[in-house]
């Protein structure tokens, strides 16, 4: 018998939410381990039948398989509702924040430059999307500015060590 005409261990007809071989070759390894036969998992599975688990009942038996508690297959989510994390669609992004703003601001300030030198040296830059930098609209601006600012402060503090140092080699 050639590979291509091997029996399939799957189910037919729709597989993308059956449990995947990581899936399976982890409920067999816990079952060796925890000293169950096949019959004990297969009673463990709702269907009486390992290949025929989800990928949410699979993951739900190897929990249950780890903790040596039973399986529940009711819960849907790990992650209770008001704790899940609201994703943003793709093609809205988060404005710049008042934090970034003020950090932008401080930033400006302790490099010593007038709010029309920081203009002029962020109209010098652009954005991968071709804007000026002076245009800060989403977050991910602020935070290239941000970055700028900062490369821009260590430059300046490596400088003037440099000048310090040189100040004190001299006799």
């Amino acid at each position: 018998m050639t590979f291509a005409n091997a029996p399939q261990n799957r189910p037919r007809g729709d597989t993308t939410d059956r449990l995947t071989d990581a899936h399976r070759r982890m409920i067999f390894r816990l079952k060796t381990d925890r000293g169950l036969t096949i019959d004990d998992v297969r009673d463990m599975t709702p269907a009486g039948s390992i290949s025929m688990l989800t990928k949410f009942q699979a993951t739900s038996l190897i929990d249950a398989l780890k903790t040596g508690k039973p399986v529940d297959y009711s819960k849907r989510s790990r992650i209770p509702a008001e704790r899940r994390s609201k994703r943003r669609p793709k093609n809205v992004f988060a404005m710049a924040s008042d934090a970034q703003r003020n950090t932008i601001e401080a930033l400006r300030i302790e490099l010593g430059w007038s709010k029309e030198h920081l203009h002029d040296w962020l109209s010098k830059r652009h954005h991968k999307d071709g804007r000026p930098m002076t245009e800060i609209q989403s977050s991910g601006d602020a935070v290239a500015v941000i970055e700028l600012l900062k490369a821009v402060r260590i430059r300046q503090h490596r400088a003037n060590e440099r000048r310090k140092e040189g100040i004190r080699q001299r006799p």
